[in-house]
């Protein structure tokens, strides 16, 4: 069996800087990078969200048979069951004295074989990092520097 994410946790993970058994872990560069505390680590961050060639409204055709051959191949974000945020905030460093930019990016994965359980991933997903991101701008909001003393409440 070459395919599947089993595979690809025993057979590629660790060649490309993955360890353990998720792929969800910090390549082992920026781990190392971050425990040393060294200056910022500086990123470009680009992002492309397509839907699945044979999406449909309520799914996704298994081969181009199934899709349709007269009918164009799926383009449109919004079929997509992925959905990501990229959100700048301020919040308090480690120390809690001093605020600081960070970023944060999320990603949720629509997992398309829900509908069979009657959950529509592109609704899941997508609320999913909308609440993240709520999150985000709420401890924004709520960190805040008075009379040279911070708080930050929740």
């Amino acid at each position: 069996d070459k395919g599947g994410k089993k595979h690809y946790l025993a057979n590629v993970s660790g060649r490309i800087g993955l360890t353990g058994a998720s792929m969800a872990e910090a390549p082992m560069f920026l781990t190392g990078h971050l425990a040393l505390q060294h200056d910022p680590l500086y990123l470009n961050v680009g992002v492309a969200e397509y839907p699945h060639p044979y999406k449909f409204e309520n799914g996704v055709g298994g081969n181009r048979r199934d899709y349709g051959f007269e009918q164009e191949l799926s383009s449109d974000p919004a079929m997509s069951e992925d959905a990501y945020f990229i959100k700048e905030v301020e919040l308090l460093d480690e120390s809690g004295e001093n605020m600081q930019k960070l970023l944060y990016m999320a990603v949720a994965d629509g997992v398309g074989s829900w509908r069979e359980y009657g959950v529509d991933p592109r609704n899941f997903s997508h609320r999913l990092m909308e609440e993240c991101e709520n999150v985000l701008d709420e401890a924004s909001t709520q960190c805040q520097l008075n009379n040279s003393e911070n708080s930050c409440r929740m």
